[in-house]
């Protein structure tokens, strides 16, 4: 599937989403940890997650993977609204448990 032009692929305990690289000054702009860098998940994609009953996996090129599950990710994210009105999540990547 495929939502601003975020892909995401299904596997029977996971949705994995491939980013280039997080959001490195997400902490600023949320108020979080200092050099906590964020991970912009679309919100659709969460509750695809949380409707099919599967844990999010997000895998960062060059960094690994990291998993949250649905509902810890709507609790610790911020939200931004990109211009074509779709809204991301942005997590915390020290509320991830690395994959």
């Amino acid at each position: 599937m495929k939502i601003r032009g975020q892909n995401w692929i299904e596997t029977n305990d996971h949705l994995i989403i491939m980013l280039r690289e997080p959001y490195w000054g997400a902490w600023k702009k949320y108020g979080w940890e200092m050099g906590v860098e964020g991970m912009g998940v679309s919100l659709e994609a969460v509750k695809e997650a949380e409707k099919k009953k599967k844990k999010i996996m997000v895998r960062l090129l060059g960094r690994g993977a990291y998993e949250i599950s649905p509902k810890m990710a709507l609790k610790y994210a911020g939200r931004f609204v990109s211009r074509d009105n779709k809204v991301l999540l942005v997590i915390p990547r020290n509320k991830f448990k690395r994959g």
